[in-house]
């Protein structure tokens, strides 16, 4: 009953945790149903302190920050609080050696790969709008990153409050107009 619980749990984490696709004809890297494309790529975890800007979807869920170099997504420090608790009561219950030793295992590779970022270069960018309520990410060569990140079936860059899209939008133009 509780491998069961631990593989349900991981099969609405997964997708709730980061999918990403987008077309650039080039290497595409995944896992499971996650799919990142040059010029994003995975990262470590940001700082928040140390960016430019910083938003937050309106749910809480997803941070999207802006630094002098990048543009990342990360879930938020609330979500990872969350999501380790669900994981440190899952690591609790005993369900045998062998049982306990792959979940281990797997909660400890789901938690390497939430405490991660999706990027993308700023000099890979060209611009940003904000678009029918939505965000977009425009690449040098014309194509949009980060098109289908979803959160609890949630499309993020829908997902933040108009104003801080727009905020967001100005910073990001300040700085690729070389603005301090």
């Amino acid at each position: 009953m509780r491998r069961a619980a631990l593989l349900l749990f991981l099969a609405v984490v997964f997708p709730a945790g980061v999918s990403f696709a987008h077309g650039h004809g080039r290497h595409v890297t995944g896992f499971g149903d996650c799919e990142v494309a040059p010029p994003a790529d995975w990262g470590p975890r940001h700082d928040l302190e140390r960016a430019r800007y910083v938003m937050v979807t309106r749910d809480g869920s997803v941070e999207l920050l802006l630094t002098p170099r990048l543009v990342a997504l990360q879930l938020s420090a609330r979500t990872m609080r969350k999501i380790d608790r669900e994981m440190d009561r899952e690591l609790e219950d005993e369900d045998g050696v062998l049982a306990d030793a792959i979940k281990s295992a797997v909660i400890g590779g789901v938690r390497s790969l939430l405490r991660r970022s999706l990027e993308c270069p700023l000099d890979e960018l060209s611009d940003a709008r904000y678009r029918d309520g939505r965000l977009e990410l425009i690449t040098v060569d014309g194509d949009r990153v980060f098109t289908d990140v979803e959160v609890d079936d949630e499309d993020v860059l829908e997902s933040f409050r108009p104003q801080d899209a727009m905020a967001f939008v100005e910073e990001f133009q300040r700085l690729k107009r070389g603005g301090r």
